[in-house]
């Protein structure tokens, strides 16, 4: 498992959404190889805290990893504005995704609370920047290209006889 220490206002994890996962999705995941779990890891202003609920709020929907596409496509665009109306205007791009529950959500004391826990527990472990990356034993820090991520990958499968 891959696990994801990220913040959706962050270009070097909007870098590595748009340039690394694919290629880890294509070859790994959708393999049964590899699962990927993201983690929030707000680490600059509020800014990442609310984009962390709204992608909460659009997991509400089982549309998470969709919305986290939108978002990402935003940001590695260079867009700056994370108002409530912006993250809605996102939401509502989005197939399926059912604006006024998403809109409700937003305010859900529960999510707000889980994004909250999920930041302390990010710097708890030591997350000052992101995005940041655990697999297994390895640490990988920064938007590191996809050749760094295959070595550690393939390595472990090798380990675990996957390979």
């Amino acid at each position: 498992m891959l696990i994801e220490y990220a913040d959706f206002t962050c270009k070097y994890c909007a870098a590595f959404a748009e340039q690394t996962l694919p290629a880890l999705l294509a070859q790994y995941v959708e393999q049964g190889k590899l699962r990927i779990e993201w983690r929030d890891a707000p680490v600059l202003s509020q800014h990442p805290v609310n984009t962390a609920i709204a992608a909460r709020a659009a997991a509400r929907q089982n549309l998470f990893w969709q919305y986290y596409e939108a978002l990402y496509a935003r940001t590695f665009a260079g867009n700056s504005d994370w108002s409530r109306k912006e993250l809605i205007d996102i939401a509502a791009s989005i197939d399926k995704l059912d604006v006024p529950a998403f809109t409700k959500a937003l305010d859900d004391p529960a999510i707000v609370q889980f994004v909250q826990k999920e930041a302390r527990t990010s710097a708890a472990l030591g997350v000052t920047g992101t995005p940041m990356f655990v697999l297994g034993e390895e640490v990988v820090n920064g938007a590191q290209p996809i050749e760094v991520f295959r070595q550690l990958i393939d390595a472990q499968l090798a380990e675990a006889g996957k390979g």
